[in-house]
C-alpha cells in the first residue's frame, strides 16, 4: 500500500482497478466519516494511511498523495481523501484487513471525541497516573480478560511508574476495535471514576 502511495502520488493516475474499486467501495462509508470528523485534517489521516500501510508516513508524504502543499493545518477534500486512498491500493491488499483498519480508526475517533474527558480524569484522579486504577478499569471494560504484564506493556508502564497520560490517551485508543462503542465503555468509565 504504501509503496504504491507514494509511486502514484507522483503521477496522480485516476483509473482504478477493478480490486482498487472493491476496497474503495467497501471503505467509502467510514473514509467518508474520517473525512467529516477530522475537516479533512491532513494529520489524522496520515495516522490512518500509516496504520494501512503498516509502517509510518509523514505529512509531507500523505500531503504528495492527497495532493495538498504541506503547511501546517492543511486540509484535504473528501474527493482527495477518497482518490488518495484508493490510488494507493495495490492488488495484494487484503480488502477486508484494510477495512477493518478503516474501521478501527472511526472507533477511536468516535471514541476518544466523546470521553477523552473523561479518560483524562480518570487517569488524573489520585493517585494520578497510577497503574492499578487503569489496569482495574481495563479489566473491567474487557471482562477481566487482561493481564498485567499485556498492559503494562500497552501502556509502557513498569512496575513502581505511573502511566504516562499521553501513553495512556494512545494506548487506549490503539486498544479499540470496530465492535467498542461510547455506550458500551462510558456506564464502565463511570462507574471507576466515582470510585
Amino acid at each position: 500500500l504504501c509503496v504504491s502511495w507514494l509511486r502514484k502520488a507522483e503521477r496522480r493516475t485516476m483509473s482504478l482497478t477493478p480490486h482498487q474499486q472493491k476496497v474503495l467501495d467497501g471503505c467509502r462509508d467510514n473514509l467518508v466519516k474520517v473525512h467529516s470528523m477530522t475537516g479533512g485534517d491532513v494529520v489524522p489521516i496520515t495516522m490512518l494511511f500509516s496504520a494501512c500501510a503498516g509502517q509510518p508516513l509523514e505529512v509531507p508524504q500523505v500531503c504528495a498523495i492527497l495532493g495538498v502543499t504541506p503547511e501546517p493545518g492543511c486540509k484535504c477534500t473528501e474527493k482527495q481523501l477518497l482518490d488518495g486512498f484508493a490510488q494507493g491500493i495495490e492488488e495484494t491488499d487484503d480488502a477486508e484487513r484494510i477495512g477493518l483498519i478503516v474501521a478501527q480508526r472511526v472507533t477511536q475517533l468516535v471514541v476518544m471525541g466523546a470521553l477523552k474527558g473523561k479518560l483524562v480524569a480518570l487517569h488524573d484522579k489520585e493517585p494520578k497516573g497510577g497503574f492499578d486504577k487503569i489496569a482495574a478499569f481495563m479489566r473491567d471494560l474487557a471482562g477481566g480478560e487482561v493481564g498485567e504484564d499485556m498492559l503494562r506493556s500497552l501502556f509502557n508502564c513498569p512496575p513502581g511508574q505511573e502511566v504516562d497520560i499521553r501513553v495512556w490517551m494512545g494506548g487506549f485508543a490503539e486498544a479499540l476495535d470496530p465492535t467498542d462503542t461510547v455506550e458500551k465503555i462510558e456506564p464502565v468509565l463511570d462507574k471507576h471514576l466515582a470510585l
